[in-house]
């Protein structure tokens, strides 16, 4: 069904000749702001670009240092770098594995570290942070804090929407992203006209007027075929995002009384997205292996923590804590297309080689 309203809304596009930031993207910007209840949203070329306009928005640039949790995707700190920023690489919480907020207090208090610009968080596989222990850190040092929900569409935190939390957010569609275009695109959420004004221009070169550039902006325009898939993909998203759900549901009173396996802590008042199932286990060596003889990559984006990868020049604080969940942390199959059938027989073969 899906298949075929994306070869008839191919058609439209292709017969329309508008290729970027037309009538389609427009539309999406509207629609997913309705569907967020936040005030604006800016569409992007992809979450990277996102969350690099948020920060160039905030005034992060050259020599600046931004604090970002030590898990997370590489995303997060190319886009610091690509301001000319600095990363400040902080350590995580042991049970949700989403940025500390006592220890991102230590070092916005830190004298000998310099200011800190601004702060990125993180809902990391879905499961939100502690907006409200971390957006108090940031008013208290009058620091901005942007919501990166890049992989927590559908989550909820008290009510209200992953993505919809501060004044800015950002949103990636990357196409393993709980909702995913058929290439690579992303949105920037905001909560003043002015900031969407800002972030119109600086996403096509700096343009306000066409071929006169007010300020040096990127090149970052969505396509308007990504949009039209997008807006088809949004229709079915509460269905979509369910089946997630019952799936983790699944994953846990399977495996929740498993030896030598931990899951990431729910977080009081918040709706995971289940964006991944993943699992820590001291023995996640083993039982990789054995996923992979039953045709399972249990890989997982962010296990070497930002603080261990020799790229990202900046500050690196004690992150003995990520260093120590990314080591153990295993990836389980989540996406609507597998069965409650393969789930229990995964379970199965985890409960076999940790029994």
């Amino acid at each position: 069904m899906l298949r075929e309203q994306l070869h008839r809304m191919l058609d439209v596009v292709i017969d329309s000749g508008q290729w970027v930031l037309g009538p389609q993207v427009e539309a999406l910007e509207l629609e997913i702001a309705a569907l967020l209840e936040v005030p604006h949203a800016v569409a992007t070329a992809s979450g990277t670009d996102a969350l690099e306009l948020a920060l160039r928005l905030s005034g992060v640039g050259v020599g600046d240092r931004v604090a970002l949790p030590s898990l997370c995707p590489s995303a997060v700190p190319c886009a610091i770098a690509r301001c000319g920023a600095r990363c400040v690489v902080i350590d995580v919480e042991a049970d949700s594995w989403n940025l500390c907020p006592k220890r991102l207090a230590a070092v916005l208090l830190d004298s000998h570290l310099g200011p800190i610009k601004a702060v990125v968080a993180v809902h990391l596989f879905g499961q939100a942070v502690d907006w409200v222990g971390l957006d108090l850190q940031c008013r208290q040092a009058g620091v901005t804090l942007i919501e990166d929900a890049s992989q927590a569409f559908g989550g909820e935190l008290s009510g209200r929407a992953l993505g919809s939390l501060g004044k800015l957010g950002v949103m990636s569609c990357y196409p393993t992203k709980n909702l995913g275009a058929l290439g690579d695109a992303g949105f920037v959420f905001c909560s003043e006209a002015a900031q969407r004004e800002q972030l119109r221009c600086l996403r096509q070169y700096g343009w306000r007027q066409r071929h006169i550039s007010e300020v040096p902006g990127i090149n970052s325009r969505m396509d308007e075929l990504q949009a039209a898939f997008l807006r088809l993909k949004l229709t079915g998203s509460r269905t979509a995002l369910q089946q997630r759900a019952d799936l983790a549901e699944l994953y846990t009173r399977h495996l929740r009384d498993c030896p030598d396996l931990s899951l990431q802590v729910s977080r009081l008042q918040a709706r995971h997205a289940w964006h991944q199932f993943v699992i820590r286990s001291p023995r996640a060596a083993s039982l990789a292996g054995e996923l992979i003889k039953h045709g399972v990559d249990p890989g997982v984006s962010c296990r070497v923590p930002v603080c261990n990868q020799p790229a990202w020049d900046g500050v690196r604080h004690d992150c003995g804590t990520a260093s120590a969940v990314g080591s153990q942390l295993i990836a389980l199959p989540m996406h609507p297309g597998i069965s409650a059938g393969e789930v229990i027989h995964l379970c199965g073969v985890i409960q076999q080689v940790l029994a």
